[in-house]
């Protein structure tokens, strides 16, 4: 442990204030999922460091970030940093630990002020790459596929040559917040959801498991699409292998997937329980197409799909179109192209595409707004409304639309309001967590309310609150295990014990929590060994008792507690708590008490 402490601290130090030549992260810039403060002048003295500077809302971005962590796995003398600009609304710290988790990030993200930082390089689009080989000036530097094709390049030229890694340290920045451990093992940052239409309820994206869940209509998981674990296979539909699928469509008893990072469409067909491929080979593509040839021609990231009709729409983030395909054969052909934005640095793609009879409400990366008829022809909406649009359709006589502000926007009569009502400042009745998608579904919508891992649902638009949707707990729901960050857990003492069995009594507090019948609800006991035992009683009230037995192997002990509780003001709100259990220390030479009490108080991290 000591040598991995003196590992880090050569490759992150405090922030030197002297002017330095070459590039710099400002003195004011936000580090996540690291403990320390990242330098870039003392980092490169010991790295090869990769800086990609990005934009969550950048689909493309993502992709190149997901390959560029996966194969930097096996060459530990490159550190990759991922930056964002702050921008006029600074993204909250509890988001970005929502981002980190839902997309498996195991590096250091920083959050700066501006790019001034960066003097050697002339950014005018994210994302954008820079290569420092030991130095503070870049010997490599693109923006988009372009630089992620230089990058990768040059890696592979230095990885071939390893005269330069051989003089690296190879150790990486450890992660602060372990992307293996989820905010919430209900459902993890539901994003995109699409109606069983004519049918008994809905489907939802489980965003961080690559998976698609269905749900009844009393909140019950009827079924489970994927394998939980990303990769491309046509398979039955409970076997298959998706990689970060994102929008929606059901029609004719198929389901139809944007399977974003395998750059396909698949579609589930819940007759026969087969999962196939209609669209997209598996490879990108970033130059315009007029047609696709089906799944023998590469689609480039596919991030939602629509039915206008009897045709497919699907909507390409990295060509900035949407094809219209015969869901039949899935030859596909150009229906329009979406505009672009040079005013900013990130490239406008689509996010979002929902129908309404015979037109496409498009919802831009960058909140913009269009409506497509049925000939292509687009129409800006919402430009008044000065926030971003995450999602938007046809409801109720007019056009609702969901922004990431979080409010919930209403047009009639050609006239944008809120819905709900604002109390006081800085309060509003009806307020989400970053949503994603919204969908109608027997006359009522529904919005994903993301980073409160929740659906939500009002009835029309003259309603003044959002209800949550009851989810159920059930075994296949719960067992991912809740998010953590160091100092946020309850403090624990070893217990050192020998020669006889102790019985441990545990008094909780749930501060007006409900304890869950049927969630995780389990004591694990962890020496340093390695070796587990979970004791076979179950934790159904808030008083029990566990017995540690004499036979356990001599060693400090772990003891951890799991907890799924219910929300005492919001019914239907689950989250699952994972603390340690803190109990004094018992020494083998003393006679102990046989029955400890530890009064439990369960510590509710912020999301």
């Amino acid at each position: 442990m000591g040598l991995l402490f003196c590992c880090f601290n050569l490759l992150i130090a405090q922030e030197n204030t002297s002017t330095t030549e070459g590039d710099e992260f400002g003195s004011n810039s936000v580090w996540v999922n690291t403990e320390y403060p990242v330098v870039l002048q003392h980092l490169v003295s010991n790295k090869v460091v990769l800086v990609v500077i990005t934009d969550e809302h950048c689909v493309e971005g993502q992709y190149f970030i997901d390959q560029l962590q996966n194969s930097l796995l096996r060459v530990p003398a490159v550190q990759l940093l991922q930056v964002m600009p702050a921008g006029e609304k600074p993204i909250s710290r509890s988001h970005l630990v929502q981002y980190i988790q839902q997309h498996k990030l195991n590096h250091p993200i920083g959050i700066v002020a501006d790019l001034k930082g960066f003097q050697s390089a002339n950014i005018t689009q994210l994302p954008y790459f820079l290569l420092y080989e030991k130095t503070t000036t870049p010997t490599v530097v693109g923006a988009g596929h372009v630089g992620f094709e230089l990058i990768n390049s040059r890696i592979k030229t230095l990885n071939n040559d390893k005269n330069l890694f051989a003089t690296c340290n190879n150790a990486q920045v450890k992660p602060f917040i372990d992307p293996a451990w989820y905010a919430n093992p209900i459902i993890e940052c539901p994003t995109y959801i699409a109606d069983q239409q004519g049918g008994k309820g809905f489907f939802l994206n489980d965003a961080a498991h690559h998976r698609i869940l269905g749900f009844d209509d009393t909140g019950t998981m009827a079924l489970q699409i994927g394998s939980t674990t990303p990769g491309f296979s046509d398979n039955n539909m409970y076997g298959c292998s998706l990689n970060h699928p994102h929008g929606m469509v059901y029609h004719n008893n198929k389901l139809y997937i944007a399977d974003t990072y395998n750059q396909r469409v698949r579609v589930v067909d819940f007759i026969t329980e087969k999962t196939t491929t209609l669209l997209g080979n598996g490879y990108t593509t970033w130059k315009e197409e007029e047609t696709i040839d089906a799944n023998h021609q590469p689609l480039g990231l596919p991030v939602a799909v629509a039915f206008m009709g009897n045709s497919l729409y699907v909507a390409s983030a990295s060509t900035n179109q949407i094809f219209e395909v015969d869901p039949e054969d899935g030859q596909a052909k150009v229906f329009c192209k979406l505009p672009v934005n040079n005013k900013t640095l990130y490239p406008s793609a689509p996010a979002s595409l929902k129908s309404t009879g015979d037109e496409l409400y498009i919802t831009m990366n960058n909140g913009e707004l269009y409506v497509a008829d049925k000939k292509g022809k687009l129409t800006r909406l919402g430009e008044e409304v000065k926030e971003h649009f995450v999602s938007a359709m046809e409801f109720n006589g007019g056009v609702i639309a969901i922004s990431e502000e979080g409010h919930v926007w209403f047009q009639e009569k050609d006239k944008w309001r809120t819905l709900g009502e604002a109390k006081e400042k800085g309060k509003h009745t009806m307020m989400l967590n970053h949503p994603t998608d919204l969908m109608i579904r027997n006359g009522d919508l529904y919005l994903t309310d993301t980073d409160n891992h929740l659906v939500k649902n009002i009835g029309s638009s003259t309603d003044k609150m959002a209800m949550n949707y009851w989810f159920k707990v059930t075994r296949d729901l719960v067992g991912f295990e809740p998010a953590h960050t160091y100092g946020e857990l309850i403090g624990m003492d070893s217990i050192y014990f020998k020669g006889q069995d102790i019985k441990v009594k545990v008094l909780m507090d749930l501060h007006g929590f409900k304890m869950v019948p049927d969630g995780q609800n389990e004591i694990l006991l962890n020496d340093l060994t390695g070796q587990i035992k979970i004791p076979s009683e179950t934790i159904t009230k808030e008083e029990f008792t566990f017995t540690i037995q004499k036979d356990f192997p001599d060693a400090d002990i772990y003891i951890e507690l799991y907890l799924t509780l219910e929300h005492p003001e919001n019914p239907g709100v689950y989250i699952v708590k994972r603390s340690y259990l803190d109990f004094p220390v018992i020494h083998d030479e003393k006679e102990a008490d046989p029955i400890q009490e530890q009064i439990y108080t369960p510590l509710l991290l912020p999301y």
